[in-house]
C-alpha cells in the first residue's frame, strides 16, 4: 500500500494540487484502500466506491467530506490508474439547505468597538460593509 501511497502522492505533486487538497486526497484513498483490505489494491475498482460511501453515510460523515471522499476516488481512478474519464454512477449527497447567521447592527457595532487599533476597527469596518472575506481583505493593495 506505501508504494501506492507514494505514488498517489507523486502525481498529486506533479498536478501542483494544494497541499491541503493532496493530504485529503490522500486519506481519503488510504481510508478506501482499508476499508477494502481483504482486496488486492489492483483489483479494487468501481465498484467497490458504493459500499465505502455507504459506509461513510452511516457513520454520519458530513456532508461536503463525503463529496471530497467522492472527488478523491474520482482523482483515483483517472489520473492515477489512467481510466477514461466517465460519469460516475456514484450519488453525491444533496447539499443542506441552512440560511447564514445574521449579525444585527449592535453587534457589528460591539465588534468594531472592541479593538482600539485604527487599522483593525478599519479592516473589520471594511470586512462588514463590503461583504468580504477574510482572504479577499487581506488581499487588497493599497495603490
Amino acid at each position: 500500500m506505501e508504494q501506492v501511497i507514494k505514488s498517489i502522492n507523486r502525481k498529486l505533486l506533479a498536478m501542483r494540487y494544494a497541499d491541503n487538497t493532496r493530504k485529503t486526497y490522500l486519506s481519503n484513498i488510504k481510508s478506501f484502500i482499508w476499508f477494502h483490505r481483504s482486496t488486492p489494491i489492483n483489483e479494487l475498482s468501481e465498484l467497490h466506491v458504493r459500499p465505502y460511501i455507504d459506509d461513510l453515510v452511516r457513520k454520519k460523515v458530513s456532508r461536503s467530506a463525503q463529496n471530497v471522499a467522492i472527488n478523491s476516488l474520482k482523482f483515483y481512478f483517472e489520473k492515477v490508474l489512467n481510466q477514461d474519464v466517465k460519469y460516475y454512477y456514484w450519488e453525491r449527497p444533496k447539499k443542506a439547505l441552512t440560511l447564514p447567521i445574521i449579525l444585527d447592527k449592535s453587534e457589528v457595532s460591539a465588534i468594531i468597538k472592541s479593538t482600539n487599533n485604527i487599522k483593525h476597527k478599519a479592516m473589520l469596518s471594511l470586512l462588514y460593509s463590503a461583504g468580504l472575506r477574510v482572504g479577499e481583505l487581506l488581499a487588497i493593495k493599497i495603490n
